[in-house]
């Protein structure tokens, strides 16, 4: 019925259940999303999915943009949402909405879509979404791919529903990213945290240009395990690039 959504107990043996955040964040997602399928401003928004902008849904969580950017994150990574994003808002879909909200009857679920041009709303719609998945391919070469190797938060670097074809440049996808890894590090790598130096966008920039995100922060979080790091080394850049060239080898520019 409308209005109400299904949360099984088993939930609370749920991955993210003691991640506050993240939790918040998927239950204001199972409650903004629609019950039947709308139109809005010429698209069509299916049942279990909503519109949101990252700015609007912090404000209704009373989380900052980047902590709710991180639990998004983390929710794409193991299958509970998918994300399609545009240049002013962002189409959420919750996997497996049925669970959560289901209804009496096939005619219930079925009778919004008797009444509209489904073959032109339904076209208008795929080519929204798959447009996206298109421009994914150009930006390869500064994507962030999810690994088994990063133990500690393989989400961070999942870059499947990343849409680079909204940002203008590359700095911008570059900052996008190291917006990210700014509150990873703090989750993950408290120690790297305490050094007197951080890393700056500049240095993100330049570590990117030599090797892969998922270098880095493989990296990172071994640097994380030294007990007197922040006392043996005062630049994260610096120790984070000499840890890469031991690691990786030494790198130059051109080898992308």
């Amino acid at each position: 019925m409308e209005g109400w959504v299904k949360i099984h107990s088993k939930m609370l043996k749920w991955e993210w259940y003691t991640d506050t955040n993240t939790k918040v964040v998927f239950i204001h997602c199972l409650l903004k999303a629609n019950f039947e399928e709308k139109e809005w401003r010429g698209m069509l928004i299916e049942r279990g999915q909503f519109v949101a902008t990252i700015s609007s849904f912090a404000g209704e969580v009373n989380l900052t943009p980047a902590q709710v950017r991180i639990s998004l994150e983390k929710l794409k990574s193991t299958g509970e949402i998918a994300i399609k994003t545009t240049n002013k808002f962002s189409v959420i879909t919750i996997s497996n909405y049925e669970s959560y909200q289901s209804v009496g009857s096939k005619q219930q679920q079925t009778k919004k879509q008797s009444n509209l041009t489904q073959n032109s709303k339904q076209l208008l719609h795929n080519n929204l979404i798959l447009n996206f998945d298109n421009t994914e391919e150009k930006k390869e070469n500064i994507s962030i791919s999810n690994d088994i190797d990063i133990q500690k938060n393989p989400s961070l670097y999942d870059n499947e529903d990343f849409q680079p074809q909204i940002i203008k440049t590359e700095d911008d996808v570059l900052r996008e990213r190291f917006e990210v890894l700014q509150g990873w590090l703090k989750d993950t790598c408290p120690t790297v945290c305490k050094v007197e130096r951080q890393l700056t966008f500049e240095q993100f920039k330049s570590l990117m240009s030599l090797y892969t995100a998922k270098e880095i922060a493989k990296v990172l979080e071994k640097l994380d395990e030294w007990p007197d790091y922040p006392k043996k080394r005062s630049t994260v850049y610096r120790s984070a690039l000499d840890e890469l060239k031991s690691m990786y080898g030494e790198r130059t520019a051109t080898m992308g």
